[in-house]
């Protein structure tokens, strides 16, 4: 599945959360592919890194991995791909070529999902201040029995 995913995204000072993306679940496990942004030590105070980040919450034990930085200003495509019990993530910007995110964390290659789950978009917050996002071009494509 994928989508486009643009907004506003710019926690100010340094406290704030803003993310969206594309969520796949079966109701214990969730398994994420988001753009967002996280004030840190590296911050100007006024805006923060935005980047694609993922990550597996397994029976309420969260893991969260880095990712790459984006441009801030433009919108970002995100890709979840199931192949076999194997997840690929991807993103892009300006329409190039989709540059798939190299899993470090041990077990995400081989997540166990059933083969009905719940997919859909995802937008999470927290911080004092305005956070708009959007979504568009959401595709779906069947897994097949391959």
């Amino acid at each position: 599945m994928e989508v486009r995913v643009g907004g506003l995204f710019c926690p100010l000072g340094k406290k704030g959360y803003h993310a969206a993306g594309l969520l796949v679940t079966d109701g214990t496990r969730f398994i994420w592919l988001k753009r967002a942004t996280q004030p840190n030590e590296h911050t100007d105070g006024v805006t923060s890194p935005l980047y694609a980040g993922y990550g597996i919450i397994d029976n309420f034990a969260a893991e969260f991995f880095g990712g790459c930085l984006l441009d801030a200003e433009k919108p970002v495509s995100l890709r979840i791909e199931r192949r076999e019990g194997t997840f690929r993530m991807a993103y892009k910007q300006d329409d190039n070529r989709w540059v798939y995110i190299e899993h470090r964390v041990r077990g995400l290659e081989d997540v166990e999902l059933p083969r009905t789950v719940k997919v859909g978009v995802v937008a999470e917050a927290w911080a004092d201040v305005f956070f708009q996002s959007w979504f568009d071009n959401f595709k779906l494509t069947p897994l097949s029995d391959r």
